[in-house]
């Protein structure tokens, strides 16, 4: 700064030699200087930032430097009472001229801070979350709004092969809970991190943090669910080491997707460092190891990501490039048939065979389909190839008249009768007479049958607000019995 002053004051100084003597000449450039090192340390004084202390004192030099030409140099002087006369005869130019000035500076330095401060915090976040993390391996099913499960014998398959570039795998199940206080403070969708121990991941700071294998062990030597919050949520929810929350997660089952509620004891709260942050900076973020959460999410062995660290690779796209395909390369060497969801179903008494998923909606994806079809000719020589799509089917109208009429997509029974079939599932119950005519009843949204009873063309079903009856010679009747009454079970002598 005091380099850029003198040489500024320099160059002034020898313009002006032929209208200022050599001791003017010296006050020009001593002046400024001074003015400029006072300034800084002012500046400093009053605790700003390096960078603004140093276009400060600059702007303070500079300034200074054009004051002082005014005052010892007699043309500097006529060129300032020219302008001074000049913006005094014409202000509404002058205020438009400054004006525009001051808001064009303005608007690019506004943009160049804002760039440089957006690209700083977007690359401390991706830092906080990712850690020594270069490359991820998880899956989404958009069909059923979940996570894909990965089965843990494909990560340590894939610790086995160990490809070359990779340093170390760390893998575990990354989902979203909600969480509630004593007090009835919430936070509606709060990430849950499970992950492997490793020797080097620290949940936390030093000082205020715990080791994956740490969690594990309290949790073992614990007789009461514990869970790890960061800092972020415990001031969110003003909650602390010892006291006690509710969580609520979704898990799925063979009724489908079910939510599910638990207390926890919060065993520590870790600062946001290293680990602690893997939902970002200032994000809320609760953790518990890897076992419990496969428990509580009755995922089994399963994993939802998989982290590596890679060493030795340049970190641009072509340098990693390579390495994807050896990844690729790897799965493809792990992952089977049965991790990927596909069903092989025979049938003995003919020569045909089927492929089906048991994943999500039960859906092949479409380049699988497409690869079987390019290869048809070289795996089944002379074969013929069928596509069917299955979906749930509930109601069929034909000329206005009901063809089918379930009360749900799963039956859980079917009972015939002289000339009527009833059937009833979780959702509803209902019957079809003989001559197409037929009845139904859903419950409301929210409720689910308990207890069905039929007999003699009179059907009961029974849930959580009362008691519903059905005839089977009357498909118009429908009474509702026990009004707000919570039924359990419905049992006729």
């Amino acid at each position: 700064m005091c380099f850029v002053i003198i040489l500024l004051a320099i160059i002034a100084a020898i313009g002006l030699r032929h209208d200022c003597s050599l001791k003017n000449r010296l006050i020009i450039i001593l002046i400024p200087f001074l003015d400029s090192v006072l300034s800084h340390f002012v500046l400093q004084w009053l605790g700003l930032g390096p960078l603004t202390v140093f276009v400060g004192s600059a702007m303070f030099g500079i300034l200074s430097l054009l004051g002082v030409q005014a005052l010892l140099s007699p043309r500097r002087l006529l060129v300032f009472k020219l302008a001074w006369q000049q913006i005094r005869r014409r202000q509404r130019q002058a205020a438009l001229l400054m004006a525009g000035l001051m808001i064009g500076s303005a608007i690019i330095s506004s943009s160049l801070i804002v760039g440089d401060s957006l690209d700083e915090t977007v690359r401390k976040e991706v830092e906080a979350a990712w850690g020594s993390t270069d490359i991820v391996i998880s899956g989404y099913d958009s069909t059923i709004g979940q996570v894909v499960e990965i089965p843990s014998s494909i990560v340590d398959e894939l610790r086995e092969l160990d490809v070359d570039g990779v340093d170390s795998i760390q893998a575990g199940r990354i989902t979203t809970a909600s969480v509630e206080t004593s007090e009835g403070v919430a936070e509606p969708n709060v990430p849950w991190f499970a992950l492997e121990h490793q020797e080097d991941a620290l949940i936390g700071s030093s000082s205020n943090g715990l080791t994956w294998f740490e969690l594990e062990e309290a949790r073992r030597f614990s007789n009461q669910s514990i869970v790890v919050i960061n800092r972020a949520l415990s001031d969110e929810l003003d909650v602390d080491e010892g006291d006690e929350i509710e969580l609520g997660w979704f898990v799925r089952s063979d009724l489908g997707i079910e939510r599910t509620k638990q207390s926890f004891l919060i065993h520590d709260v870790v600062s946001m460092a290293n680990q602690g942050q893997l939902a970002g900076t200032t994000s809320p973020a609760i953790f518990t190891d890897l076992q419990s959460a496969q428990t509580l999410q009755q995922s089994g062995q399963n994993v939802t990501t998989i982290r590596l660290s890679v060493k030795g690779i340049e970190e641009t796209r072509n340098g990693y490039s390579p390495l994807i395909e050896q990844l690729e390369l790897a799965l493809n060497q792990t992952i089977d048939a049965e991790d990927s969801g596909l069903q092989f179903l025979a049938d003995d008494g003919s020569d045909s065979f089927t492929i089906a998923s048991s994943q999500g909606l039960g859906r092949i994806p479409a380049s699988l389909v497409r690869s079987i079809k390019q290869n048809q000719s070289n795996l089944m020589e002379d074969s013929s190839l069928l596509e069917v799509l299955q979906v749930p089917l509930i109601s069929l109208k034909a000329n206005g008249s009901e063809l089918l009429t379930l009360a749900d997509g799963d039956v859980n029974h079917v009972i015939s009768e002289e000339d009527a079939i009833w059937h009833w599932g979780s959702g509803g119950f209902g019957y079809e007479r003989d001559d197409n005519e037929s009845w139904v009843w859903r419950v409301p949204s929210g409720s689910i049958i308990t207890d069905v009873s039929i007999d003699n063309e009179y059907g009961f079903a029974s849930y959580d607000e009362g008691l519903i009856l059905g005839n089977s010679s009357d498909e118009d009747s429908t009474l509702r019995l026990l009004k707000d009454r919570d039924m359990v079970a419905v049992e006729l002598h």
